[in-house]
């Protein structure tokens, strides 16, 4: 049986039996994780399946090689799945706590940029528009929104903020920024504002410059799946 065989079965038998295992400990300190194969800050069944493609499946390789060595044998290997898995589901013991070397060597890995996960332009929905039409927006995997090319008079009456919602033209929503009303305008301008804890992708569709004073939009931008073109 071939290798990327093997993993295809292997992955199949470990997404058969995960609702029928207990709730995984997860011990380990916070910014690095041993076991944390594919670097979003938490273990679970997704590292030992990430590990897995890329020993037999010629995926992704981890950004951190001590992080992935999850019984620190200084090898990387099927074994280190086994030992995440087991520590997940079996055993309670945690894993292997990273050295300061090890932790050192990681720290000193640049991690990738965010990758956009959607975009959209605004469309100015008032008269005046307050200049705001054709800013971009960027919805990134590190949980967080990106406004560029971001051009707004500053004006309004508070507050004026980044709103994310549903549906179009709704009051409805997240709002994201403190108040953007200033005494100059922005131009050209990068923010960049965090997504609310335990908000998904799935709860909105739109990103809004919201006046909540009267309340009405300054600009409303429908997101489309992938990064901006």
């Amino acid at each position: 049986m071939s290798c990327v065989l093997r993993f295809a079965c292997f992955a199949a038998l470990v997404a058969g039996l995960v609702g029928f295992l207990p709730h995984a400990s997860q011990a380990q300190a916070p910014l690095l994780k041993r076991g944390d194969t594919n670097d979003d800050k938490k273990v679970d069944i997704a590292d030992p399946v990430f590990l897995l493609n890329h020993i037999f499946g010629g995926g992704k390789a981890p950004r951190c090689r001590s992080v992935a060595n999850a019984n620190a044998d200084a090898y990387l290997d099927i074994s280190d799945a086994i030992v995440i898995l087991s520590f997940l589901f079996a055993s309670p013991v945690p894993l292997p706590p990273l050295s300061e070397v090890e932790i050192n060597e990681c720290m000193a890995i640049e991690p990738p940029p965010p990758s956009g996960l959607r975009h959209g332009t605004f469309q100015d929905v008032l008269d005046p528009p307050h200049g705001i039409v054709g800013s971009k927006v960027e919805v990134l995997s590190d949980h967080t929104v990106k406004l560029s090319n971001f051009f707004y008079d500053g004006m309004g009456t508070p507050r004026v903020v980044v709103q994310l919602t549903k549906d179009p033209f709704s009051h409805i929503g997240f709002v994201i920024s403190d108040d953007l009303i200033r005494n100059r305008p922005y131009v050209d301008e990068t923010l960049v504002f965090e997504i609310p804890a335990g908000v998904t992708n799935e709860q909105f569709n739109f990103v809004n410059i919201w006046c909540d004073f009267f309340p009405l939009h300054y600009a409303i931008a429908k997101l489309y799946d992938g990064p901006l073109p």
